[in-house]
Parts: C-alpha cells; sequence; structure tokens
C-alpha cells in the first residue's frame, strides 16, 4: 500500500480518527446505540458533538440498509418516533443521516476491513461497515498552492489544451473534529 490508502487523498475525515485511537471504536453486530457512541467520541464525554445542527453522520451504504431493519427507526405502526420519512433514514438521536456511496468505493461492495480501511489487496477482507460523525465547521478546505492556468494552441488538431494545477487539502481545527465506529457486521 505505501502511502496509495484510500483515506489520504484527503487526508480528511476518515483519517483523523483512523490515526488518532480516541476517536474510533470498533462497533461489532449493528444496534442504534452505535450512533451515540459514535458522539461519544467527539471530545470529553462528546462536547464536540453537543450542538445537533453542526455535527451530522455520514454512513456507507451497507449500514444504511441494516439502519433501516432496526427496530427504533420502523414507521408510525411500529413506533411512535420514526425516523424514516418516505422510505429514507433522515436521522436518528436529532443528528442528520447522509448516506454516501462514495465511502469506500474502491472496494466493490463498499465496505471495508476489520480496521476501519478499504484493503485493495485482499479485496476479501472487506466485510465490514463504518458510521462516521463530522463537526463540519471544525473543517477548512485550504490551499497549498493556488491554481494555476495555461493554455497551448495545437494548430493540427484545432484544439487548445488547458493545464490547470494546484494544491489543496482539508484541515481539521482539533483532534475531535470527527469520530468512526467501523468494523460493523452489516
Amino acid at each position: 500500500q505505501g502511502g496509495t490508502e484510500l483515506y489520504l487523498l484527503f487526508d480528511g475525515f476518515r483519517h483523523l480518527p483512523l490515526t488518532v485511537s480516541a476517536n474510533r471504536r470498533d462497533g461489532g453486530a449493528l444496534t442504534v446505540e452505535d450512533y451515540p457512541e459514535t458522539l461519544k467520541l467527539m471530545g470529553t464525554a462528546g462536547l464536540n458533538a453537543a450542538d445537533q445542527t453542526k455535527v451530522e453522520f455520514i454512513i456507507d451504504p451497507n449500514v444504511y440498509w441494516k439502519s433501516l431493519e432496526l427496530d427504533e427507526v420502523k414507521t408510525r405502526d411500529v413506533f411512535a418516533q420514526p425516523t424514516i420519512e418516505k422510505g429514507v433514514l433522515t436521522g436518528l438521536w436529532g443528528y442528520k443521516i447522509n448516506r454516501s456511496y462514495f465511502m469506500h468505493y474502491k472496494s466493490a461492495v463498499r465496505k471495508a476491513n476489520s480496521d476501519g480501511k478499504v484493503d485493495q489487496d485482499s479485496t476479501g477482507n472487506n466485510t465490514t461497515g463504518s458510521i462516521l460523525a463530522v463537526r463540519w465547521d471544525q473543517w477548512l478546505l485550504g490551499y497549498r498552492r493556488r491554481m494555476t492556468m495555461e493554455t497551448t494552441r495545437i494548430a493540427r488538431a484545432d484544439t487548445t489544451e488547458i493545464v490547470a494545477l494546484m494544491r489543496l487539502g482539508l484541515q481539521e481545527r482539533d483532534n475531535e473534529a470527527a469520530a468512526l465506529t467501523y468494523d460493523i457486521t452489516v
């Protein structure tokens, strides 16, 4: 793998909890409690996750489908306070849920290995899902080098080649900007 790991693309949301052990937990079988347990990893007693308007969950599609099976999210005829609206899981515990097909996208089955990373060498190891909690206002998209552009006319092809280069990245404000529950059985 040697530096080609997918989570290093922007050194961002998933990479932070994968490298800071206090921000991640091993999930096991999915329960509705996995969601607040993930939030509790965001600072002392979950302090950074206290504002429900600034924190949201990002889950992979496999965890999404498994979450729809939880009794706690079913329609009003099963549970008095459902979180499924028109067939879509809108949120849990007052936090919005975003399903991302980009999470674990290098895996054909959109799953990760038991360490929460996509194993590109032994794809059979990718069998579990993840719940990611992100506090959006704790992240900054920064430029390392602004965009430069140049054009070159290619007369024989009657075209113009445009080359644009830039360097950018995500930067967290502190180590409590994201938390991850990985190794969820789906």
